[in-house]
């Protein structure tokens, strides 16, 4: 009997909170760290809104800070889709899940980066972090009448992959911060390894003794 009665509470209690939240969020949901409990899609909007207005981005590195303009490194906060996800925070995770009260739902904003608009802004304010590699080349040697590789050479450039888990790593709390850009090694298209079965043929045609013979003459 009293598993049946508290059985009746609850289904109570969760058809009352349901339509109390209805077309609202949950208890103890966080949007972007703000708290963001029993709001209106409208409202998260222009929380948002207000979040992404107030939001600076600086980038730092040998001494040279830059402030890139989001659009400069396709860096997009999608608020559409925030606002959606925030709704539906907790209310898939049934019965239990809705009245335990204390139980916090984190949503972060949705945010995407533009990895070839990143990598262009960063070779045109920061060219400083970049050195391009040297392949290695198939070279013939005149002194010894031979084909030979010149060496290969690492180069690099800024480490865009980690920069942009720091940029979306901002989802969490959308507040104004300054990112390190670090150095990535760079290695050739072209290496002395994908080179060296190359030599042995090459060289054996020099070897080669052609003969041309027309007109009487033999060469």
């Amino acid at each position: 009997l009293a598993v049946g009665v508290l059985a009746f509470a609850t289904l109570i209690t969760s058809g009352v909170l349901s339509q109390y939240f209805k077309g609202k969020t949950l208890p103890n949901v966080t949007v972007a760290g703000i708290s963001s409990s029993a709001k209106k899609p409208e409202q998260l909007k222009s929380q948002l809104q207000s979040q992404t207005k107030s939001l600076k981005v600086f980038l730092q590195s040998d001494g040279k800070k830059l402030e890139p303009k989001f659009e400069q490194i396709g860096f997009r906060i999608d608020v559409e889709k925030t606002v959606s996800t925030a709704m539906q925070a907790k209310r898939k995770s049934g019965v239990m899940t809705k009245l335990a009260f204390w139980r916090t739902a984190r949503v972060p904003a949705v945010v995407s980066v533009n990895d070839t608009l990143l990598s262009q802004y960063l070779e045109t304010n920061a060219p400083e972090l970049s050195k391009p590699p040297q392949d290695a080349q198939l070279q013939f040697n005149a002194e010894t009448n031979t084909f030979v590789i010149s060496n290969q050479a690492d180069g690099q450039g800024a480490n865009t992959a980690k920069l942009k888990q720091q940029l979306l790593a901002t989802s969490e709390n959308l507040k104004t911060r300054t990112l390190q850009v670090g150095i990535a090694k760079k290695g050739p298209n072209i290496t002395e390894a994908k080179l060296r079965p190359l030599v042995e043929p090459a060289n054996g045609l020099i070897s080669r003794r052609i003969v041309l013979t027309g007109l009487g003459y033999t060469y």
